[in-house]
């Protein structure tokens, strides 16, 4: 609860306030969601929705590397530089890196499991979509 009301008095400006609030509600979705699926014994989704939790996790790390990054390198490229704006981008671009970066690793995770040793053109396109589709919950 605390990340919310960090996000809310961030003092970074409504850019970085936005994409905290996004990170966190993702966030609890994907602890949420990994709990649920861990109690209802689907271990495989709950693997997944971690990976995703994680993830969202990792951005604070991703921030500041992005945000070292654009600060040792733009002020020698840039002359018109403003370090609220690399902050700006650090904060998304750390949430959407991290987020691609899992979803990459979840899809790619999923095609090598169901598709060991295989060519995935190998495979009609309909079959595809069919093993990649998330199957219906249990009641």
């Amino acid at each position: 609860m605390m990340a919310l009301a960090s996000a809310a008095v961030s003092t970074s400006g409504w850019s970085a306030q936005v994409g905290f609030l996004v990170l966190d509600l993702f966030w609890f979705y994907t602890g949420f969601k990994a709990l649920r699926a861990v109690q209802g014994r689907d271990f495989a989704w709950h693997r997944v929705w971690m990976i995703r939790n994680y993830s969202a996790t990792f951005a604070a790390v991703l921030l500041r590397l992005i945000l070292t990054a654009e600060l040792v390198l733009l002020p020698k490229i840039c002359i018109t530089f403003r370090a609220a704006a690399a902050y700006d981008v650090s904060v998304w671009g750390s949430i959407t890196i991290s987020i691609l970066m899992a979803e990459l690793f979840i899809v790619q995770r999923s095609i090598r499991a169901v598709l060991p040793g295989q060519l995935e053109n190998s495979v009609p396109q309909q079959e595809r979509e069919t093993v990649l589709r998330p199957r219906p919950r249990q009641a």
